[in-house]
């Protein structure tokens, strides 16, 4: 389940819609090695086990809440 991730640049993911801030990918599902060490580079942020269709996709680098950023992709 960890190669269905998108590895984009993370430039190319939408700003944060509250602070205009960068934003990187969460990805959900149980993480390899690998993943752990993109997070603790701050490339990705780990959404946990539990996979629901509606998870935000975008974590604020600033640390604003993302959870709209779905909304704002989706309009796109």
């Amino acid at each position: 389940m960890n190669q269905i991730f998108n590895r984009k640049k993370k430039s190319d993911n939408p700003p944060c819609e509250r602070c205009g801030a960068a934003t990187i990918p969460i990805i959900y599902g149980y993480p390899s090695e690998s993943l752990f060490r993109r997070a603790a580079r701050g490339e990705i942020a780990l959404g946990g086990c539990i996979i629901h269709a509606n998870n935000p996709r975008f974590r604020c680098t600033a640390g604003c809440d993302a959870e709209k950023m779905d909304e704002q992709v989706d309009k796109e």
